[in-house]
């Protein structure tokens, strides 16, 4: 008992947490909001957009406005001229030379009305751009900002826990001193203290990455702690909210924006078959005195000057003008359908986000009465001062009943609540599977079919599983999921700590050949192979050595019982034997998980006991197992039953005996 002693004092005097790294800035919300507008990325690009939008608008209405043009020149050569009256040679002097003209468009076939118009809507959109640029960076900074407050409280939850667990743990030393309490009740307080700690580092873990994704959001190189400045706002009253929403939504005022920037270019497009018409005015005066205001005013310098008026009609361009106002017509129907696309996206966003609202408050209304529960559990289960024994607090029975596990017996049913997980965590070390929000698609000729619905199953090591479920609830979904012989469509599935939801074809191969085994109902054994090459297949594809190949499968034939029928061919093997075969065949490789998709569905009743003897005898040497199966007497030799119903988990239920 002193070595047990030992640990239990090693873990009560374990420290909780690693040493705290620097204290980081604090922010409030406002000040968030406000250094994220500043720094985003997005909201320059916004403000940019803007600005170039009212340039195009300016350079439109510019059209209207005449050309003008000023010139001047000054003009010597180095050669004489002969005076014709005196026959004299005459030096060369300057020319001087000043030019003024103006050149205005009086008519373009309603081009130029369009580009204005085109060019308006096109301000409208990046004015819209950018509101709704600022609604999703203050909404992305307050995710930010909420969330870091989150993790924080995760923290302390996490913390108090371990105090919790530790206090029990306490308890239990105190009881097995005073010989009222087992060793096992001890041990087993001492891994809830362990797992509290890891729960607690991972939630120390999970804010530090809140705080730093803070920090980057509102334009600091460190991690950011959210002040709690603020108190979260009432729920909104929804009557009116959705058509006020759909109406103003900036993303719906951009859409419509530029689908009528869209309608301008098509009458841009078609002013190309209406003639134009513009006029020109040119003066020019050119002389070889000095030159000076008063010669270009008052006529000392000969004065010559135009008018002129153009006319221009473009009969045929082999088919140019056709092609381009087809193109904008073309982007002219697709705006206005993305307008119609993004005010029912702005429809189905606020219907999500107004019951991730609801679920949000339901949340944090558990969470208050979780913590007050907590709380006043850990007052109750204080030792009382003044008493000669400890006080006893609650105390956690084992899953798993010690003696006896193939009794069938009464049976107790306890709900299953996985540990919480959220994309970007890492499972616990004695969880060896993990789904989050799994889902499974199928396009059955243009119709989907949603097999799986966002299952979250947690499945820790040496346990034995039954997963039940009528036909269509998605449990061979699941099994071909977890077997890695499917990818999801979405969600994360881990493996023994891996993440496999993410690989490719081939290394989810040599997951299956490494980390699971699987049983079929159908046996899938070579029928002319004996039952040891059978069993070696695995080893094989796994590039053994013919002498490991045979050491190892004669082994596996061994624990199922099955050692004086290893040259026997399946035919001539009985039912019962031939899925011992397939039994050691799955555990040739030693594999963290075995599978058996209705392992006893070819089988009599009194054989299929025999293999669900067999299944409990290698789940009690520490085998994980995961059966799927419709029959309840089959499922009853699990401990714990799945069960699924339309793609979902319907519940989940951990079987005990009485």
């Amino acid at each position: 008992m002193r070595w047990i002693g030992g640990i239990l004092i090693g873990v009560l005097a374990a420290p909780v947490a690693a040493q705290q790294p620097q204290a980081p800035q604090q922010v409030t919300l406002s000040e968030a909001v406000r250094r994220a507008l500043q720094v985003q990325p997005a909201m320059v690009q916004a403000e940019g957009d803007q600005r170039n939008a009212s340039a195009g608008y300016h350079s439109a209405l510019g059209a209207f406005l005449p050309t003008v043009t000023v010139g001047g020149s000054a003009a010597r050569s180095n050669v004489s001229v002969i005076d014709r009256t005196t026959g004299r040679a005459v030096p060369s002097q300057y020319s001087y030379t000043s030019t003024l003209s103006a050149s205005l468009d009086l008519f373009t076939g309603f081009r130029r009305l369009a580009n204005r118009s085109a060019a308006a809507a096109t301000q409208d959109a990046a004015d819209a751009g950018y509101v709704n640029q600022q609604f999703q960076v203050t909404l992305q900074t307050k995710q930010a900002f909420y969330n870091a407050l989150a993790t924080e409280e995760l923290v302390r939850v996490a913390e108090a826990q371990v105090k919790r667990t530790q206090q029990e743990l306490q308890i239990s030393v105190d009881k097995l001193r005073a010989g009222s309490a087992t060793r096992s009740d001890s041990l087993r307080s001492a891994v809830d203290v362990g797992n509290a700690r890891l729960a607690l580092l991972q939630a120390q873990a999970n804010l530090e990455f809140a705080q730093a994704s803070l920090g980057r959001q509102i334009g600091v190189d460190q991690p950011v702690r959210a002040a709690a400045d603020s108190a979260l706002p009432a729920l909104p009253d929804t009557a009116t909210l959705r058509a006020e929403a759909i109406a103003k939504a900036p993303q719906v005022q951009q859409a419509d924006a530029q689908a009528r920037a869209a309608a301008a270019q098509v009458w841009s497009s078609r002013s190309q078959y209406f003639p134009t018409l513009n006029v020109t005015y040119g003066d020019n005066r050119q002389g070889i005195s000095s030159p000076s205001w008063s010669r270009l005013v008052d006529g000392g310098y000969p004065e010559t000057f135009s008018w002129r008026f153009g006319l221009s009609w473009t009969l045929f361009n082999g088919f140019a003008r056709e092609q381009q106002l087809v193109s904008s017509k073309v982007s002219h129907d697709v705006a206005v359908a993305r307008a119609g696309d993004t005010r029912r996206g702005v429809n189905a966003q606020l219907t999500q986000q107004l019951a991730a609202l609801e679920t949000a408050f339901a949340q944090l209304d558990i969470a208050r009465s979780n913590v007050a529960a907590t709380t006043e559990d850990m007052r109750v289960g204080e030792p009382d001062p003044g008493a000669g024994e400890p006080g006893a607090g609650p105390l956690q029975l084992c899953d798993r009943p010690g003696h006896a596990r193939g009794a069938r017996g009464a049976r107790t049913m306890t709900a299953v609540r996985p540990m919480a997980f959220t994309t970007g965590d890492t499972p616990l070390p004695d969880i060896i599977i993990l789904t989050h929000n799994l889902t499974r698609d199928y396009d059955m000729g243009g119709e989907i079919v949603h097999a799986l619905r966002g299952i979250d199953v947690q499945i820790k090591r040496n346990e034995f599983v039954a997963c039940m479920g009528p036909s269509g609830s998605g449990k061979s979904t699941l099994m071909n999921l977890i077997g890695c012989l499917d990818t999801p469509t979405a969600g994360e599935y881990w493996l023994n700590g891996q993440k496999v939801s993410d690989l490719t074809d081939d290394e989810l191969a040599r997951i299956r050949n490494k980390e699971i085994g699987f049983v079929f109902q159908t046996f899938n054994l070579l029928p002319r192979a004996s039952a040891l090459h059978n069993v070696e297949l695995p080893l094989i594809y796994a590039g053994e050595s013919a002498k490991a190949r045979r050491e190892h499968a004669a082994h596996a034939l061994e624990r199922v019982q099955l050692a004086d029928r290893m040259d026997h061919r399946p035919n001539e093997l009985s039912g019962g034997q031939r899925q011992r075969v397939a039994i050691a065949r799955a555990l040739v490789n030693n594999p963290s998980i075995l599978l058996a998709d209705e392992p006893t569905g070819n089988l009599d009743s009194a054989t299929g006991d025999e293999i669900m003897k067999l299944f409990e005898e290698l789940w009690s040497a520490g085998q994980t197992i995961v059966l799927v199966t419709h029959e309840h007497d089959i499922a009853a030799h699990a401990r714990r039953q799945i069960h699924l119903r339309d793609g979902k988990v319907e519940r989940d239920e951990r079987m005990g005996q009485q």
